[in-house]
């Protein structure tokens, strides 16, 4: 029989006692059992306190009279078991002392291949809901942080299938929200420059957060950071101390970040009202709502749509408000989703407090939609929400100021200095004129963003909107933009900056920002004496004038084309038409006599493209009979064009 060495003995002595240890169980933590794959962890689990008790569900438990109790540290495996077709409800009693918080967690067993759906409520000592949540495709609901005072309920209602319930006590984590925090008045206190921690316990779920300012300097501003967290479309609302809401915000994707760069530390007063809405204008994909009925005393009574709901005697399931029987989402309507808590304001009586209101904001963070009918819930991922104050140049807009209502004044110095943030960001300005002027503005360039630029004619009347009068987006990423002349009426006009529309992924889509750059608007007023052009004087606008003329114009942005129309007597001699060469810039003239109603398109009687490149063009000694006749400048196969070099047009 063959003999092994010393050295070959040790080596498989060593590989047996290695075999034997791989198959020992791995340790598991003290709180729960290792999650299996795909589950959520239960939150709350820690290492240096006593290990949850494992509970089976006693029946009967379907009301609260027969609450089970349980500890503060528990694992309960339950069963939903409904009579005659009806939902089951289980009932839980905790009572976990003073200086103590709860994390929830409930997760549903799937029954076959079917994800089963189940809702948990909260309710305090007296049976007063805390919180409400539905499942949504048999995910696991989450509460992190939960302050149950004296005692609490919770209420499982289910169809069919298994659960277990997790509830992890122990002391408070600063630094993360505490529920419930879904109303205003159970806000979490938030302070400028701390920041805060959150879940998305599930897709109806939504957190209040208190911002107050005591102490603010002249010239500060309010930055808001919202990490993004996967599987959620972030939104974030902003609201004043009464409730109403200021602006609202959503990230530009599933697991995007929301930044607002400026916004006022105080919210503005409420705006005048126009002759239109502004909600038929363009969205870059950041929208702002106000209400317009008088605001309410601080002390009056805010209430979810839910909550106003059940006081009424009106069941409100959250989940199956979400979408309208249209199919289209509350998001996609232009508003707050019903269970996204959108107050119901009571009347109220005033409290009688005289002196300035706080400044600060009611924040609120939610889930949005991902699709038409479907919102994202994380419950391992947590948020950060970042409320910082700032200071920047004394020209600065501040949000919000996303739509013509909201308008930050130009000023008498016709300039300022703004952020496009966040994703999707609208600056709106208002520019006053005493007399109808010439308008030209320019708007510096983003490294990070390609910007657009467009000048808005105030409502001519009630039910009208704001007219589209010029707009730029000929430069990209880090190139600005120019409107050389715009004809503008006395009173208010409006400059709207933005992102420019782009393709992503086939999708049109204004997503850009720049949260670090500041961008620099300005503008000059000219009299409009007839002698600039401007725009709109396309063919379907054409800019009056009176033989003789002389007008100075740009053809700009590329496919520009500069039309005047003028009327001629009887007797009038042969007129020469001449327009100045440009550099870099092939021009051509076309002369066309309107038909006997004054209108186009009219009979083409002279044209002039002699010049293939700069240079000047002329259409000379042309007989003229009595009628109304149009000139159009323009550059051939729309090929060039030039926001700085004008040309000088001279009709004698």
């Amino acid at each position: 029989m063959a003999t092994l060495s010393p050295r070959l003995c040790l080596a498989a002595l060593a590989l047996t006692l290695s075999l034997v240890a791989c198959k020992q169980p791995a340790a598991e933590p003290q709180d729960a059992p290792a999650a299996a794959p795909g589950k959520t962890p239960a939150p709350g689990a820690r290492k240096d306190l006593p290990p949850p008790v494992q509970v089976k569900e006693a029946e009967p438990n379907d009301v609260w009279q027969k609450a089970e109790g349980l500890p503060a540290r528990a694992i309960v495996t339950g069963e939903f078991a409904p009579k005659k077709g009806k939902l089951d409800d289980d009932w839980y009693k905790l009572s976990p002392g003073p200086g103590v918080s709860l994390a929830l967690q409930v997760e549903l067993a799937p029954r076959g291949a079917e994800a089963i759906d189940a809702t948990l409520e909260v309710l305090d000592r007296d049976r007063n809901r805390l919180v409400r949540l539905r499942s949504a495709a048999g995910d696991p609901l989450s509460l992190h942080q939960l302050v149950c005072t004296e005692a609490c309920y919770l209420k499982l209602t289910g169809a069919s299938g298994g659960y277990t319930l997790t509830v992890l006590g122990g002391p408070p984590e600063p630094g993360l929200e505490l529920e419930p925090n879904d109303r205003a008045v159970d806000a979490t206190p938030l302070a400028a420059g701390e920041a805060m921690r959150g879940y998305y316990g599930s897709a109806t779920d939504q957190d209040w957060f208190k911002l107050l300012l005591p102490e603010l300097r002249p010239g500060q501003f309010l930055r808001l950071e919202l990490s993004g967290v996967p599987g959620v479309r972030a939104g974030l609302e902003v609201r004043s101390l009464d409730g109403t809401l200021v602006a609202e915000y959503r990230g530009a994707a599933e697991g995007e970040p929301i930044f607002i760069r400026n916004l006022a530390t105080t919210p503005p007063p409420l705006a005048p009202p126009l002759h239109t809405s502004a909600a038929g204008l363009e969205d870059g994909g950041t929208s702002l709502k106000s209400l317009e009925t008088p605001l309410k005393a601080p002390s009056a009574d805010i209430r979810t749509a839910d909550e106003a709901s059940r006081d009424s005697g009106t069941a409100l399931d959250i989940a199956d408000a979400a979408t309208s029987d249209s199919g289209t989402t509350p998001d996609d309507a232009g508003g707050s989703p019903a269970d996204a808590g959108a107050p119901v304001i009571d009347a109220g009586t005033p409290s009688g407090n005289s002196g300035p209101a706080p400044a600060g904001y009611y924040l609120v963070v939610k889930s949005t939609y991902l699709s038409r009918t479907k919102r994202g819930a994380n419950a391992k991922d947590p948020y950060t929400l970042l409320a910082s104050l700032e200071s920047g140049p004394a020209d600065l807009e501040l949000e919000p100021n996303d739509d013509p209502q909201h308008a930050t004044d130009l000023g008498p110095g016709l300039s300022r200095s703004g952020y496009l943030a966040p994703a999707g960001d609208v600056d709106w300005y208002r520019v006053r004129a005493d007399k109808a002027s010439v308008l030209h503005v320019e708007l510096s360039a983003l490294e990070r963003a390609d910007v657009e630029l467009s000048v808005w004619s105030a409502p001519a009347k009630p039910g009208d909107k704001p007219q589209l009068l010029a707009r730029a987006n000929e430069g990209g990423v880090k190139e600005g933009e120019v409107l050389p002349a715009v004809g503008i009426p006395a009173g208010d006009s409006f400059i709207k900056v933005e992102s420019a529309l782009r393709d992503v992924d086939g999708k049109k889509t204004r997503d850009g920002e720049d949260r670090q750059t500041l961008y620099k608007l300005t503008a000059q007023l000219a009299p409009d004496d007839g002698t600039l052009e401007r725009e709109p004087n396309d063919a379907a606008h054409p800019q009056p004038a009176t033989l003789p003329f002389t007008v100075k114009g740009f053809i700009w942005p590329r496919k520009d084309v500069d039309v005047f129309q003028f009327h001629v007597p009887e007797g009038q001699p042969p007129i020469t038409i001449r327009v100045s060469a440009v550099r870099g810039v092939d021009l051509q003239l076309e002369l066309r006599q309107l038909g006997p109603d004054g209108k186009g398109p009219g009979e083409t009687i002279g044209t002039a493209d002699a010049v293939k490149g700069e240079g000047e063009e002329s259409i000379v000694a042309v007989p003229v009979k009595p009628g109304d006749y149009q000139v159009e400048v323009s550059s051939p196969r729309h090929k060039d064009a030039s926001a700085t070099q004008g040309y000088t047009l001279s009709v004698q």
